[in-house]
């Protein structure tokens, strides 16, 4: 195994652990916020559907952070990296689309700390992804050469 492969294989496993830890304590405090009424999600005690539709969303997030764990250890592992990319991307679009109703919930805070989770992860995968497709590309090109 290379050194390329070593470093993606670990920034899979990174971004597997941070975004189940991300969308577990996200979970709980949505739960808090429904069942209690307090925190950032206080409001979800008043909104079941809402509750509902993040329960899911987080508990899909945890389901991709286990693909990208798993997809981690395949030799050919950039469509899992494209999974990684694309599982921010829905987040990231809600959050710039509402952001003028997170910032009347008080919000702002907690939006600029996912906006940013989200966009750093995207990069992240963007450059792991981009640097398989073009390793193979190059090495294509340096068989030709030899022969």
């Amino acid at each position: 195994m290379n050194t390329m492969t070593t470093i993606r294989r670990t920034i899979s496993r990174i971004h597997a652990v941070m975004l189940m830890l991300a969308s577990l304590s996200a979970l709980a405090i949505a739960s808090a916020g429904y069942v209690g009424g307090v925190g950032v999600y206080h409001f979800l005690r008043d909104n079941p559907v809402g509750y509902g539709g993040l329960y899911q969303a987080y508990l899909l997030m945890v389901i991709i952070a286990l693909i990208v764990w798993l997809g981690a250890t395949q030799a050919d592992a950039l469509r899992w990296h494209l999974i990684g990319l694309l599982a921010h991307l829905p987040p990231l679009t809600i959050l710039i689309l509402l952001w003028s109703t997170f910032a009347a919930l008080g919000g702002v805070a907690t939006a600029v700390v996912s906006l940013t989770f989200h966009t750093l992860w995207i990069v992240v995968e963007a450059i792991a992804a981009r640097s398989m497709i073009k390793a193979p590309a190059m090495a294509a090109g340096k068989r030709h050469a030899a022969q």
